[in-house]
């Protein structure tokens, strides 16, 4: 079963998907071939028809850590990573058709509200909070949870994005970040503001050389174990300060993302620039922040 696995890693890398992407698939992958063998008790070879069926009723069954139902969004992500598994095992000799189709994915009606969670108040106080968290002992480790924090909500980067950023991707004199590994695999240049570029080089210039790997690193961010930073680590960090903001909600990286686009298009950015800067495929993704907020449309219906 490793080999089967190692195999479609390859596959993955060969179509030059994301780490991010590829990591998520395999994920997926697995968590339905343990299913599979806890179920029947035999050792998973190949995909049937029938109980991708039955795995997808028992998808739409879990329940994440909240004790919610999983959204239909989540189910279709498990089920792309079966479905591009699929593809391997047909290239691969070892099924004779794709059984997973579009037919099997759910149905997702678009929402009317924008998907930003946070008001500018909530952000602020959010980044306020790490910088007075600074102290000797971890100073390093604010002020590089702060330039991550800032470099997200400025540039509407995803946080995958940001981890993977080298030096050579960081030019502060024209002020442009190159995001080589965007999803699909895209590259693209951003543009940083004044702000930005500032903390960015005092970050580099004075805490970055405090880490034990500094020298060693090729990425801007990093911590003091390890030449890079995972998304774990940056999850439990953002809980953290999120708990010290005494926020109603944890705010995450990907909420970043959307504040970073619910403002750059109240600042006057078009939908199609916000598109560009954000990696966007289509703009009907960049459109949604056009929608009136949670908050105000709840407003709106109490009003009734």
């Amino acid at each position: 079963m490793n080999q089967l696995l190692e195999g479609f890693k390859d596959y993955l890398r060969i179509q030059s998907v994301s780490v991010h992407t590829l990591y998520s698939y395999l994920h997926s992958v697995g968590e339905y071939i343990t299913w599979y063998e806890k179920k029947f008790g035999l050792q998973f070879k190949t995909l049937h028809k029938e109980n991708i069926s039955e795995y997808i009723k028992v998808l739409k069954l879990n329940r994440n850590q909240k004790g919610k139902l999983i959204s239909p969004r989540t189910v279709n992500a498990k089920l792309s990573g079966l479905r591009t598994f699929n593809q391997y095992l047909k290239k691969e000799g070892l099924i004779e058709h794709i059984i997973i189709g579009r037919n099997s994915f759910q149905k997702v009606q678009n929402s009317i509200a924008s998907p930003v969670k946070f008001e500018k108040e909530d952000v602020e106080k959010f980044f306020q909070v790490i910088l007075e968290c600074r102290e000797p002992k971890n100073e390093r480790e604010c002020m590089r949870d702060y330039a991550l924090a800032k470099l997200m909500a400025l540039t509407g980067c995803r946080i995958s994005e940001a981890l993977m950023l080298s030096f050579e991707d960081i030019n502060l004199e024209f002020r442009e970040i190159t995001i080589r590994y965007g999803k699909g695999n895209k590259t693209r240049v951003v543009y940083m503001n004044n702000e930005l570029s500032r903390i960015l080089k005092r970050y580099l210039k004075d805490y970055r050389c405090k880490f034990r790997l500094s020298e060693m690193s090729p990425y801007i961010f990093l911590s003091n174990r390890s030449m890079d930073m995972k998304r774990a680590a940056v999850n439990r960090i953002f809980k953290k300060y999120s708990y010290l903001a005494n926020l109603q909600m944890v705010l995450s990286p990907h909420d970043l993302r959307h504040y970073f686009c619910s403002q750059a298009i109240k600042s006057g950015l078009s939908i199609h620039e916000v598109a560009n800067i954000c990696g966007h495929s289509s703009i009907n993704t960049t459109s949604i922040y056009t929608n009136v907020s949670r908050k105000e449309l709840y407003h709106k219906m109490d009003s009734l």
